[in-house]
């Protein structure tokens, strides 16, 4: 069981905590941010980490000790 935390995002403006089972729906009215909470979920398991990209921004900020003992 995972749970994702919405502040500040899309038609969340408070804080808003869903928990994400192995078979979760979404019941409620239109524009209650149904659609926003499966783009989201969707985005997050789709994600390819660029760990280059990331090494490269710790190099020039001078912490790039910080991926060679990862």
């Amino acid at each position: 069981m995972s749970t994702i935390v919405l502040e500040s995002f899309g038609p969340f403006a408070s804080r808003y905590e869903v928990e994400i089972k192995p078979l979760t729906l979404f019941i409620g009215r239109n524009s209650a941010g149904k659609s926003v909470i499966a783009h989201l979920i969707w985005a997050i398991a789709t994600a390819t980490p660029d760990f280059d990209s990331l090494f490269k921004v710790f190099d020039e900020k001078g912490a790039g000790s910080m991926h060679k003992s990862c």
